[in-house]
C-alpha cells in the first residue's frame, strides 16, 4: 500500500501482500510492511521517535496519522474503505487494534447494506410525511423511486469502497454475490410493491385533508363535509371550507347539508321495515293501499307494486317539471300522474323517477297510519341518534347550516335561494350532517355482524342492497356493470360490489357509498350543485383503504364534466342556428299573450312588455321569450333543478289566433301541450 502526500489529508493505496505501504502525513514519513494474518512479524523494531508518534493501543490508542480508523482508511471521519479479509495493516503497537478492525468489519459487512436500506426507508417516509404526498395519488410511486435511488447510491458506495481497496474479489468473492442479491431484492421490493416503502405502515388516509382542500378549491365548491366509516367505527370525520360565499363560518362534521336523492334510501328502508313486519308486501299492487294511484298506462296502473316504485321500472320518466317548486300537496300530485306520458313499456327498463318515490312515501304513510316523515323519524332517525337530520330544510333555529350555490362562470360558486315545495319529500327532502350520515352508513355495514345490528336485520339489508334492474350506463374498466337495488345503485367497482346513491337539490350535491364486503363506507356533502367532488374523494378513499394503485380521478371526472358541458353547448348552438332561417313570427307579438293550462303541469302565462318583448311565467319561474324561428321561442328562466331554458312552439290550428303552446319539458316523450284558457271578462 503506497501513500502519497497531500497537504490536507492522508491518501492510502494498496498493493499485493508483501509489498511496501508508504504512509505520508503532513509532517512525518513512515514505512511499514503488509503481510498475511498470522505470519510472524518481520517488521524492524520501532525507533523511539516512531513509538512516540504511534503509541501503544494499550495506553493512548493508535494515532490517526499512521493507522486506519475502525470505520475506514480515511482518518477524517468519512469511510472510503475498510481493511478486511486475511489482510491486516501492521504497524508498531497496532496488532490488537487490527484484530478489532477485522471483527468490526465482519459485523458491518453483514449488516451494512441492510442498514443502508432501512435508513433509506426511514428517510423516504419522513420526506413523504413532510408534505410530498400529492393529491393525485403519486405518493407511493414517489416513495418507491426515492428508496430505489437511495439504495442504489448506497450500493454504489459499498462497491466503490471495496474496489478502491481491491479486496472484494481477492479476499471474499462471495460478498460480491451477496451484495448483488441484496440489490435484486431491493429492486423487487421497490418495483413490485409500490407504496409499501414509506406508506405501508402509515395512515392510508393521512393525505385526505390535503386532497379534499385541493379538490374543493379546484371545483370552486365553498364547503365540503366528509365522514369515513370502517365497520362500526368512524375513522375520519371533518369539514372544509365555509358555509357560503357570503358566510365565512367554517364547515365542520356537524354542518347540515341538503342530501337530495340520498333520501331515497331512507324511504326504501322504511318500506322494508313494514314488509318485515307483514304490514306491506313487495309484490302487492300499489292500488290496494293508495286507490287514487293511476297512470296513463293501464297495465302499469293495475300491476305496479311497491318494488316497481322503488326500482324505477314503471315506464314513467322523470317529469320533474310537475313537482319542481310546486305548491301542490302530495295527494294532488298523485291525482295528476294519469296525465303524464310514459316513455317505455311497464317493467321494460330502468327510468329514474322522483315521482314514484313520492308515491311510495304516500303508501308508507297510509300503511303506518301516519306520514312518511313521522315514520322515518320514529323508526330510523330517533333510534340512531341522528339529531342533526331534518325534513324540508333545517329549522330556523339552526345556525350551522350550509348555504346552497350553483355553478357560475369559470366554476365560480353563485348563491341560490333555498329550495321550497316539498310534496316530493320522500324522494329528496332530507338534510343531514356528515356525522349523522356516518351513523346511517354503519347500519348498512352491519350485514353479517350480529353484534352491530341496530334497526334492520341481515336479510332486510341484503334485500335492500341486491341489484334488481340493470342501468344503461356506459361501462368503464373500473365499473363495467351497474344496476339499481331498492333505494340504492349497486355496481361493480374494481372487482368489488359498491352500493351508493348521489343526491342533488338546488345548490347541494352529495354522495353516500359503501363496499359491503370490505366493510367500509364514505359520505361526502357539498354545498354547490353540478360538481364531481364527492366522486373524486370517495374513489380516492376506497383505493387507499383497499391498497389499490391510485387513479387520477380528478382528471377523469374533470374531463367528463367538460365533455358534458360541451355537449350541452353544442346542442344549444345547433338550436340557435335555426335563427339563420330568418322566419318571422306569423302573428304580432301581442297575439301570443295569454294563459295556457295543462292538467298535470298547471299554468303557463305569456305577457307583453312595454319594451316590445314577451315574458313568461311558469309557477314562480319568471323569464323572457326569445324568438327562434316562426312560431318557436326559447323561454329563458332561472331554475337550478330544471335548467335555465326550454323550447316552446305556439300553435294556431284555425290560423286565426294562437290557442295552444307545446313545451319540451321531458326528453323521450312528445312535447307537453298547454291549452289556451279564455280569460273571464
Amino acid at each position: 500500500m503506497r501513500g502519497r502526500r497531500n497537504r490536507n489529508r492522508i491518501v492510502w493505496t494498496s498493493h499485493r501482500a508483501g509489498r511496501k505501504i508508504h504512509h505520508r502525513g503532513t509532517e512525518s514519513t513512515e514505512e511499514h510492511r503488509v503481510q498475511p494474518e498470522g505470519a510472524p512479524s518481520v517488521h524492524p523494531p520501532a525507533t523511539r521517535a516512531q513509538q512516540k508518534a504511534c503509541p501503544s493501543p494499550q495506553t493512548q490508542g493508535v494515532s490517526s496519522k499512521c493507522m486506519p480508523s475502525a470505520r475506514g482508511l480515511r482518518p477524517h471521519g468519512r469511510t472510503v474503505g475498510r481493511a478486511q479479509g486475511p489482510f491486516q495493516v501492521m504497524c508498531p503497537g497496532a496488532r490488537l487494534h487490527a484484530k478489532r478492525v477485522g471483527a468490526e468489519e465482519r459485523r458491518v459487512t453483514r449488516t451494512g447494506f441492510w442498514s443502508s436500506f432501512l435508513f433509506c426507508h426511514r428517510r423516504t417516509k419522513s420526506v413523504c410525511r413532510a408534505g410530498l404526498t400529492t393529491p393525485s395519488g403519486l405518493s407511493s410511486v414517489f416513495s418507491s423511486l426515492c428508496t430505489l435511488c437511495l439504495c442504489g447510491y448506497c450500493l454504489f458506495q459499498e462497491v466503490y469502497k471495496r474496489v478502491r481497496c481491491q479486496l472484494i474479489v481477492l479476499a471474499h468473492p462471495r460478498r460480491l454475490l451477496s451484495l448483488a442479491h441484496a440489490a435484486v431484492v431491493c429492486l423487487v421490493v421497490s418495483i413490485g410493491f409500490p407504496g409499501m416503502v414509506g406508506a405501508a405502515d402509515s395512515d392510508p388516509l393521512a393525505g385526505l385533508p390535503a386532497l379534499v382542500e385541493s379538490i374543493r378549491t379546484d371545483w370552486g365548491v365553498p364547503g365540503v363535509a366528509v365522514a369515513v366509516v370502517r365497520g362500526n367505527d368512524t375513522i375520519y370525520s371533518g369539514g372544509f371550507g365555509v358555509l357560503g360565499v357570503h358566510d365565512g363560518r367554517a364547515v365542520n362534521q356537524q354542518t347540515v347539508f341538503g342530501i337530495g336523492s340520498a333520501t331515497k334510501a331512507f324511504t326504501a328502508a322504511a318500506a322494508a321495515m313494514l314488509v318485515e313486519e307483514g304490514v306491506l308486501n313487495w309484490d302487492d299492487p300499489v292500488r290496494t293501499i293508495v286507490p287514487e294511484f293511476h297512470l296513463r298506462d293501464g297495465q302499469a296502473t293495475l300491476n305496479c307494486t311497491l318494488k316497481d316504485l322503488l326500482t324505477h321500472r314503471t315506464g314513467l320518466p322523470r317529469h320533474d317539471a310537475l313537482w319542481y317548486r310546486s305548491d301542490l300537496g302530495r295527494d294532488e300530485m298523485i291525482e295528476r300522474l294519469r296525465y303524464l306520458e310514459s316513455s317505455a313499456p311497464f317493467r321494460d327498463r330502468f327510468q329514474y323517477s322522483n315521482l314514484m318515490y313520492m308515491v311510495a312515501g304516500r303508501l308508507i304513510g297510509q300503511a303506518s297510519a301516519s306520514t312518511w316523515e313521522a315514520f322515518v323519524q320514529r323508526r330510523i332517525l330517533g333510534p340512531l341518534g341522528m339529531s342533526r337530520t331534518f325534513f324540508e330544510g333545517a329549522p330556523q333555529s339552526e345556525s350551522n347550516v350550509a348555504q346552497p350555490h350553483r355553478l357560475g362562470p369559470s366554476d365560480v360558486a353563485l348563491s341560490v335561494p333555498p329550495y321550497r315545495g316539498w310534496a316530493i319529500g320522500p324522494a329528496l327532502s332530507m338534510c343531514s350532517s356528515a356525522d349523522d350520515m356516518g351513523r346511517w352508513l354503519k347500519v348498512h355495514l352491519a350485514v353479517g355482524h350480529g353484534d352491530r345490528q341496530t334497526i334492520l336485520p341481515d336479510e332486510v339489508l341484503k334485500t335492500l342492497h341486491q341489484p334488481i334492474v340493470t342501468v344503461a350506463t356506459p361501462p368503464t374498466q373500473e365499473s363495467p356493470l351497474s344496476a339499481y337495488a331498492l333505494g340504492w345503485f349497486a355496481q361493480t367497482y374494481r372487482g368489488r360490489l359498491m352500493v351508493h346513491h348521489v343526491g342533488s337539490i338546488d345548490g347541494f350535491y352529495s354522495l353516500v357509498a359503501f363496499l359491503p364486503f370490505e366493510d367500509i363506507g364514505i359520505v361526502v356533502l357539498t354545498n354547490r350543485s353540478r360538481n364531481r367532488v364527492p366522486e373524486v374523494i370517495s374513489r380516492w378513499v376506497f383505493d387507499r383503504l383497499l391498497g389499490l394503485n391510485e387513479i387520477n380521478w380528478n382528471k377523469r371526472y374533470r374531463e367528463e364534466h367538460h365533455t358534458l358541458l360541451e355537449l350541452e353547448n353544442a346542442e344549444w348552438t345547433r338550436i340557435n342556428a335555426l335563427k339563420d332561417l330568418n322566419v318571422p313570427p306569423t302573428f304580432p307579438l301581442d297575439g301570443y299573450v295569454g294563459s295556457y293550462d295543462h292538467p298535470a303541469y298547471g299554468r303557463l302565462t305569456v305577457n307583453f312588455r312595454e319594451d316590445g318583448d314577451l315574458t313568461g311565467e311558469f309557477r314562480d319561474l319568471a323569464g323572457w321569450l326569445e324568438h327562434l324561428t316562426g312560431e318557436t321561442f326559447i323561454f329563458h328562466f332561472d331554475a337550478e333543478g330544471l335548467g335555465d331554458r326550454f323550447i316552446m312552439t305556439f300553435a294556431s290550428p284555425d290560423g286565426d289566433r294562437i290557442n295552444a303552446v307545446a313545451a319540451r319539458l321531458q326528453s323521450g316523450v312528445a312535447p307537453v301541450v298547454f291549452e289556451r284558457v279564455e280569460e273571464e271578462s
